[in-house]
């Protein structure tokens, strides 16, 4: 969605069933569709400060917790995995 992602060289990594990824939430990626009938399956981790706030804005993660602008990021749904 990035314009200037455009004329950034391309790396294609052939992957086969089962096989994983790890990259950076900032590196720009994709993937082809997937044309099965199962499930294609993520799990995303997001490491940040235990300080953090939440801002407001949309996030899939945030939107259905009912926060408030300032809220600390705290919970189930932000575990601290060395606690």
């Amino acid at each position: 969605m990035d314009p200037s992602l455009r004329w950034i060289p391309r790396v294609t990594v052939p992957l086969r069933a089962g096989d994983c990824t790890f990259h950076s939430g900032y590196t720009g990626h994709m993937a082809l569709p997937n044309r099965t009938d199962e499930a294609r399956l993520a799990h995303v981790v997001i490491y940040m400060d235990e300080a953090t706030h939440y801002s407001g804005t949309e996030h899939v993660v945030t939107d259905p917790l009912g926060l408030a602008v300032g809220d600390r990021l705290d919970g189930d749904a932000f575990p601290r995995p060395w606690a």
